[in-house]
């Protein structure tokens, strides 16, 4: 492999305006399916309410900033918390999911990275890390 992608990738990723319009119109649409259900209107009203939450959730975890950091040997650190990097990484142009388990956990953990929350750069070589690993 090249020198210029044996070293970690260490990045901190942005907001992204897609994903939080993405999240936005999906726990609005959901909601709103809820709502047209045919049941009871405190089911309806019930559901709707976890939508929504659920959507608030997902728009608070893709508003913070996240630091990531990837290497060759598969070593993994997200946020502070190190673990490994999973096999499969799914890896496109217009998004990156990494999954990665922390140390001593039972679960595969994924962080999605869009284009626009990393510097083109950084978001190629995390890619060719990824894939290439």
């Amino acid at each position: 492999m090249n020198d210029k992608y044996s070293e970690a990738v260490r990045a901190t990723l942005r907001r992204s305006g897609i994903a939080i319009a993405l999240v936005i119109l999906a726990g609005g649409f959901t909601a709103g399916l809820m709502l047209a259900l045919p049941m009871p209107l405190a089911a309806r009203v019930l559901l709707a309410t976890w939508a929504a939450c659920t959507a608030l959730h997902a728009l608070d975890r893709a508003l913070r900033p996240r630091r990531l950091r990837c290497d060759c040997e598969g070593a993994a650190e997200v946020d502070g918390v190190e673990g490994r990097l999973q096999h499969p990484c799914f890896v496109a142009p217009w998004l990156t999911v990494v999954r990665w388990r922390p140390h001593g956990a039972l679960f595969d953990r994924t962080v999605l990275v869009l284009p626009g929350m990393l510097p083109a750069e950084d978001f190629r070589r995390l890619r060719v890390l990824l894939r290439w690993r």
